[in-house]
């Protein structure tokens, strides 16, 4: 299956859609100004862009309410209007709008849209369900761990579900996003669930994560890849811990998305935990440098913290002005935002109740370390240590041994 993506995210004043309708006659202004005011055909909906509690039952459409980790309602319109896509200007007839529980301090106050996804007909509502319940959570998750929203010049993603591959794409590619636009094509393909939770991954992550270009395999950017491998580790996580409930990800079950984090992500990791990264594939442009750079990202949210991997994408800056960020650009804003914390907890990548020996990175500094586990031991290997004390005089990766979280202070 390829994954294909057409065009970066950007969200800055020159990627603003401006359309200007000049009508001369009166007897159209009404329409045009409604066009207008609705954003295009594709955007012109009935309902609104959020929804009070209260309000909820009260909505022209069929609603499913849905509670728990992922607040959030699912609203099936009784009278749709036709959706049009911008790239084909194809035709659909059904659409389920996603509205996602916005939580200030933990309350839930209101209802956000934040998706709508359309098919072709109603007979495919059953499958678009399946789809807007699972970026619910994707969203969420997203929301909660990374701190992540979707920019306000464009709050809503269109989710376009097709009945085939368009003919001038090449009959494997499973998807595209172009800017808040994502397509999933091939509703009728037999795929194993686990691909389509992939597929949207994907392409979800090309939207929502910060854009890290310059790739040459398997494809000029890297944020869908880490939204595949990033987006099921925290499904897993989340499983594991009981806090989604596996009808959070109805397009595939909890046992395949453990299988997939098991064979395709935890012994990634596992290598890099023995060996450290290969700082110069960062600079390649090959598909190591992709495998080293989605590695790495989910290796320092395993370790050090989703905060931790939020402060490394707030860090990067690229060295040439006006340029995307590159995958070393990622790497130096990672090693820049540890070393301005002056405390950070190191957690084994796979925390399994043995004691692990695995690679970390550490800025320079005198370090007090607090084992989160009482009587527990600790070793930096090759570092001499004064009680639970040790200094550094250069920054570097070292290997830690451990069996439980480690708190750092400096």
């Amino acid at each position: 299956m390829q994954l294909k993506m057409i065009c970066p995210v950007t969200f800055d004043k020159a990627s603003k859609r401006r359309r200007t309708f000049l009508f001369f006659s009166w007897t159209l202004t009404f329409f045009s100004l409604t066009f207008l005011l609705c954003g295009g055909t594709a955007k012109a909906q009935d309902a609104p862009r959020e929804i009070a509690i209260d309000e909820l039952d009260r909505q022209n459409a069929t609603v499913e309410k849905i509670e728990g980790d992922t607040p959030g309602a699912l609203l099936t319109p009784a009278d749709p209007k036709v959706g049009v896509d911008e790239k084909y200007r194809q035709r659909y007839l059904a659409q389920i709008m996603v509205y996602a529980g916005e939580r200030p301090a933990g309350i839930l106050v209101r209802y956000v849209r934040r998706f709508r996804v359309y098919v072709p007909d109603r007979d495919s509502l059953p499958f678009a369900r399946k789809v807007a319940r699972t970026l619910l959570t994707l969203y969420t998750l997203t929301h909660d761990v990374l701190n992540y929203d979707h920019p306000r010049n464009a709050p809503v993603v269109n989710i376009w579900i097709t009945r085939t591959t368009p003919t001038e794409l090449s009959a494997d590619t499973g998807g595209e996003q172009i800017r808040n636009e994502i397509y999933l094509y091939n509703l009728g393909e037999t795929r194993k669930p686990i691909e389509w939770l992939r597929e949207i991954a994907h392409e979800y992550g090309h939207f929502i994560l910060p854009g890290i270009s310059g790739f040459a395999l398997p494809e000029e950017w890297g944020n869908g890849m880490l939204g595949e491998r990033l987006f099921l580790s925290l499904i897993a996580d989340a499983l594991k811990a009981k806090k989604l409930t596996p009808d959070a990800i109805p397009l595939s079950s909890a046992e395949e998305i453990a299988e997939e984090v098991a064979l395709q992500i935890n012994p990634l990791l596992l290598k890099f935990a023995q060996t450290g990264i290969v700082e110069k594939r960062m600079a390649t442009r090959d598909a190591a440098q992709m495998e080293t750079f989605v590695t790495f990202a989910v290796y320092w949210k395993s370790v050090y913290g989703s905060r931790a991997l939020r402060n490394a994408f707030s860090e990067s800056e690229s060295g040439q002005k006006y340029a995307f960020l590159k995958a070393s650009d990622f790497l130096r804003g990672a090693y820049r935002s540890l070393k301005s914390e002056a405390e950070f907890t190191i957690t084994p990548p796979l925390l399994s109740g043995k004691a692990e020996r695995f690679q970390v990175y550490l800025p320079a500094g005198t370090f007090r370390v607090k084992p989160l586990l009482s009587g527990e031991k600790w070793e930096v290997e090759g570092v001499t240590r004064l009680g639970n004390t040790f200094k550094l005089k250069t920054a570097g990766w070292h290997r830690v041994t451990a069996k439980t979280k480690l708190a750092l202070t400096k």
